[in-house]
Parts: structure tokens; C-alpha cells; sequence
């Protein structure tokens, strides 16, 4: 607004007061602290002529900002009187979020709407009639025009041209600092705004709710309570401390039972009365020696509660062989079992359904999440292509369901509402599928994925080795490379 102290209208001022509530005898006693000024003007050194003046507001006055707010909800709520009778489209800060139509600030305004005639007709008609009510005056010197970049720009031009300001890139400032995600890191510090960044937005609203954040699940295990306590303690036989993490994932690498390295585990942290330097043995002799321990172990067990006793004639020969059948056993399982075909290939869906395949990745610096989707039809044809790339740190598994979301949103806005859809994310496909892990940080995002399934006549969620998935682990690593989204 041009001049805004200066223009306002007293009789609007005392107008809005009784619309709002106030009694007759307080808005009575409030003008009469504003309307008592009179101006007389010196000619040649003498007083000449009265002016008593109708409008303005002293910007001196403790009580004019007070005053120009009550003003302000003039034009607050002309804009949401054309919202709610759908002349004017706000924007909509999620599909089940709240529609804004404008943001008022101490001295600046921003008025959202959709990019059309119609809605810019709409918003010059209200500026015009709250003018003609107030006395207030737009500066279209000092407005301007903001769209997206997907707008044609002769479109942009009509529109700028009926609200008479001109048109400009991004708002990309705001009282001086940058707007958005770069407003957020200039307000706070790195570790704060990196938190602030990580919380992933949702469709839906819900109810807070008490989680255990130390577990990726949301809720609480014995595992993750003992892996808080080690570091609230500080306990030096922690297997989770920089000195001993190598030695550690040694241990858990060797090729022998699991009840075996568990033993030494509890013997090195003096859980059982055993305690042994392993650091300097091969991965081949540990593995003899952790077996003759567990087999001693076992034996003294059975002894101790009165079972019968193992004739042992040579413990360390036993043990060698114990390991050997060990690895056979386990070798005849790995090449007789279940796996994944090296020349997996993509495989199209039946006629009538398209296919979905999401991919998404963070960089090194772990601050930029890049997406990639693509939908086929049963002849392996592309429907649609999404690159995208956001400033953002959110863990890995809350990516790969934010693309897996967006990837269905995709779908839905070129028409597509039977789908397979596929990530080779197998953890977020198991979760979405069983509707587990409401509590995780994640909880919130699988629960749009499961609303948005029902908006499909057929939508089925599957896992995809990555080998199959690579059209989509492509167009992931493009959208690194670009300074725009692609669709």
C-alpha cells in the first residue's frame, strides 16, 4: 500500500470497530484520540484558514499500528469472503492442508491465488472496493507478479498487465534474507536447521503421538534401550566405540554359528569368566578357536546341571571339523536356495496396467535427495518421466517412500489409475504392504501411500531388484544434473 498511515479513512476505522464488536462508547472514545487534530496554515508571518482533516493516522501514536490492523482485517476478510464463495482459488499447503489466500506482514503483503484471469480479475476487484472503503492506495510500483515456471508466458504477460505490476522470477528475498529453505538456514543453527529440514511433509494430519526416535521403528526394543544405556554410561566395552569397530566387524564377519560369536561377545564383556586377546589370530584360526571355546563353555554347562558328559578325546579336531561340515551345510544352502537371477531383467505388466518404477538417492554431502520415476505401459512404452531434486536431509528410508508417494502422485495426475508399482527399496515395500511401523518417522508418509492406493481401481506395491529398476535409478542420477525439475 502506498502511504498507508496517511490514507486511512476515519469513518472506515470507526466502521470496522463496530463490525468487529466494540461498543459505541469505546469506538466513541478511541476516534475522539484521533479525529481532534485541526490544521490552520502561516501566511506572511500571520494564522490564516481551518482545516479539520478526515483521514490519517499519526505514526507517532502508540495506538495507530492497533488502529491500522483493525484497517488490515478489512481487506483479510473481503479476500476470504470471495474464497469462501470460490471467486478466488488460494493455495493449498498439502491435499488435506489448510488453503491460503494471503500472508500480511508489518509492511509488506502476499496474495496467493491460481494463475488465471479469473482469479486475478478477482483479486483487482477487491483491492479496488477495500481502497474505496479505507482510502488506501496499492503501490504497483513496488508489487510484483510471481508465477510458475511452467507458465506460458503469454499468459503471464495477461496477467500482469490486469493487475498492473510487474512480473518477476521468484521471490527469493524476504526482509532481507533468502526465502524458504535458505531463510530456514539463516535463522538457525546448522544442526537445528538440519533437523528442521529432515521432518518429511505430509497429506495427512494426525494426532501427536509418543515414539521411541532411537529406533527406526518408532518403537521401543530391548536392543535399542541397551544401545542407549552403553552410550548414556559410556562404558568402554561398548562394541559401538571408535577403538574397537573394526576389530567388532571382524567378529560378526566370521564364517561360523551364530550362537558361537555371541559367546564372545558376552566373554569380552565379562559376562562369563573368560576373557581373550583374538586381535592377532587369522579369520581361519578364530574361527577354530571361538568353536573349542563354545564347545568347552557347553561342556561345563552340561556338566554343571547334571547332564551327561561329552567324551572329548581331541576338542580342537572336533571343533576344525564342526566348522568344515559347518560351510559345507552352508554352501549346498546357498546354491540350492532362493536367489536373485543375475540377468534380472524388467519384466511389463499385463495389458490394461502400467507399470511404476521409483528410485530415489542423496548425495555425498547428504543435503540434496535426487528422485526418478517412470511409468510404462504393457508394451514397455514410457508413459510419463519425473526427475527431481530437493535441498533436503531426510534419512534414506523416508526418501524411497517420499518418491514412492510421489511416484503414485504422478500416475494419478496424467490419468493412470491401475498400476504396479516397484521399488527396490524391499524394507519400505514390506512396510507399506503389512501397514506397519505407524510410530517410525516414516509412519506418516506410508500412511499417504495407503490412502493414495485407494484412489486406483487396481494398485498393487512390489519389490523390484535394482538390476531391474535401473530406467528409474537413471533418471535419478539425471536429476542431479539439472537446474530445474523435469517432468
Amino acid at each position: 500500500m502506498s502511504k498507508a498511515y496517511d490514507r486511512v479513512e476515519w469513518g472506515f476505522v470507526g466502521q470496522m470497530m463496530r463490525k468487529l464488536g466494540f461498543s459505541g462508547c469505546w469506538v466513541d472514545r478511541v476516534m475522539r484520540c484521533v479525529n481532534p487534530v485541526s490544521y490552520s496554515f502561516v501566511v506572511n508571518r500571520e494564522i490564516c484558514g481551518f482545516l479539520r482533516p478526515t483521514r490519517g493516522l499519526r505514526l507517532e501514536d502508540p495506538l495507530s499500528p492497533y488502529l491500522f490492523l483493525i484497517c488490515d482485517e478489512g481487506l483479510s476478510s473481503l479476500i476470504s469472503s470471495s474464497h469462501d464463495a470460490n471467486i478466488i482459488t488460494g493455495f493449498k499447503s498439502g491435499r488435506l492442508g489448510p488453503t491460503i489466500t494471503h500472508l500480511f506482514f508489518t509492511d509488506d503483503s502476499m496474495l496467493f491465488s491460481k494463475a488465471d484471469i479469473a482469479n486475478c480479475m478477482a483479486i483487482r476487484d477487491v483491492l479496488d472496493r477495500y481502497g474505496k472503503a479505507s482510502g488506501q492506495s496499492m503501490n504497483f510500483g513496488k508489487s510484483a507478479l510471481c508465477v510458475s515456471s511452467s507458465m506460458d508466458n503469454t499468459e503471464t504477460m495477461r496477467l500482469s498487465v490486469i493487475l498492473g505490476i510487474q512480473v518477476v522470477d521468484c521471490h527469493d528475498r524476504y526482509l532481507g534474507l533468502p526465502c524458504f529453505i535458505e531463510l530456514i538456514r539463516a535463522s538457525f543453527i546448522e544442526e537445528e536447521a538440519d533437523a528442521i529440514l529432515s521432518l518429511p511433509l505430509t497429506a495427512t494430519s494426525a494426532l501427536d503421538s509418543i515414539v521411541w526416535h532411537f529406533d527406526i521403528t518408532g518403537e521401543y526394543t530391548v536392543r535399542s534401550g541397551y544401545r542407549v544405556g552403553c552410550n548414556v554410561l559410556d562404558s568402554p566395552t561398548t562394541s559401538g566405540l571408535n577403538g574397537v569397530v573394526s576389530w567388532w566387524k571382524r567378529l560378526w564377519r566370521i564364517d561360523t554359528l551364530l550362537k558361537v560369536k555371541l559367546f564372545v561377545w558376552r566373554a569380552c564383556n565379562n559376562w562369563i569368566p573368560t576373557m581373550v586377546c583374538l586381535k592377532d589370530l587369522s579369520m581361519e584360526d578364530m574361527a577354530v578357536l571361538l568353536v573349542v571355546m563354545w564347545h568347552n563353555w557347553f561342556r561345563r554347562n552340561r556338566i554343571v546341571h547334571g547332564m551327561p558328559n561329552i567324551d572329548m578325546c581331541d576338542v580342537v579336531v572336533w571343533s576344525e571339523a564342526f566348522v568344515s561340515d559347518y560351510r559345507k551345510a552352508n554352501e549346498v544352502a546357498r546354491q540350492t536356495g532362493s536367489q536373485i537371477p543375475k540377468n534380472v531383467v524388467w519384466q511389463p505388466p499385463c495389458i490394461g496396467i502400467y507399470k511404476l518404477n521409483t528410485y530415489a538417492t542423496i548425495d555425498t554431502d547428504g543435503k540434496i535427495v535426487g528422485f526418478g520415476a517412470v511409468i510404462r505401459d504393457s508394451k514397455g512404452m514410457v508413459i510419463a518421466t519425473s526427475s527431481q531434486r530437493i535441498e533436503a536431509t531426510y534419512p534414506p528410508h523416508v526418501v524411497v517412500a517420499i518418491i514412492m508417494y510421489r511416484g503414485l502422485l504422478l500416475a494419478t495426475d496424467i490419468g493412470v489409475f491401475s498400476v504396479e508399482a516397484e521399488s527396490d527399496a524391499a524394507t519400505i515395500v514390506k512396510w507399506v504392504v503389512d501397514g506397519d511401523h505407524q510410530n517410525s518417522d516414516v509412519g506418516l508418509i506410508l500412511a499417504d501411500i495407503r490412502s493414495l492406493m485407494h484412489n486406483f481401481n487396481f494398485c498393487l506395491i512390489g519389490f523390484v531388484p535394482r538390476k531391474a529398476n535401473y530406467v528409474a535409478h537413471y533418471l535419478t542420477k539425471m536429476a542431479f544434473c539439472l537446474s530445474d525439475d523435469c517432468f
